[in-house]
């Protein structure tokens, strides 16, 4: 077995484990009340009650009762450190569902928005589109009776409204 820490050496009776003891209590208060979890703090204070115990003789009257006391501290301490950790799990993981319920949210209202805007798009076309139905209709017309001056108007007519018609298709590919 290797030799004792060297805060441990010294020790030899009741009252001097017993202060030791007190200050390592005292120094498990403190690490508990360090923000952010300190880890680290933990596993060192862990292994000096550890070593407290391991070390303290057992020929010292009450000793035992001083390391079922090291025991439990120590045992706190690591229930305290992992249930901070729980916590902060719990938490990421908590804030993660809550984002990703966010995010879903925004998508849904930018599709919402972007099928809205192409609608908006598509309504503008329809009175182009309806007027080259109209110059279509009204040179099937004149074909049935007019004569070669007329037709060339609405031919012409119909023309214009059909290229208005792809331009406006052309602005809505476009966007």
């Amino acid at each position: 077995m290797s030799p004792p820490p060297a805060e441990f050496k010294p020790l030899k009776t009741f009252a001097q484990w017993r202060e030791k003891l007190s200050d390592l209590l005292d120094e498990a208060d403190a690490l508990g009340a360090q923000d952010p979890s300190p880890q680290a703090g933990v596993l060192k204070l862990n292994r000096r009650f550890t070593d407290f115990q391991v070390w303290s003789p057992p020929e010292v009257t009450g000793v035992e009762e001083l390391d079922s006391i090291a025991e439990n501290a120590r045992l706190a301490l690591l229930d305290n450190a992992v249930g901070d950790r729980i916590r902060e799990l719990a938490n990421t993981r908590s804030v993660l569902l809550t984002l990703g319920k966010e995010l879903e949210r925004r998508a849904e209202q930018d599709r919402q928005t972007a099928s809205s805007m192409r609608m908006d798009k598509l309504t503008a076309t329809l009175p182009k589109v309806n007027e080259a139905i109209q110059a279509a209709l009204a040179l099937k017309q004149v074909i049935d009776q007019a004569t070669d001056k007329d037709l060339a108007a609405t031919v012409e007519k119909a023309l214009d409204g059909l290229q208005k018609l792809r331009e406006t298709v052309e602005d809505i590919v476009r966007a």
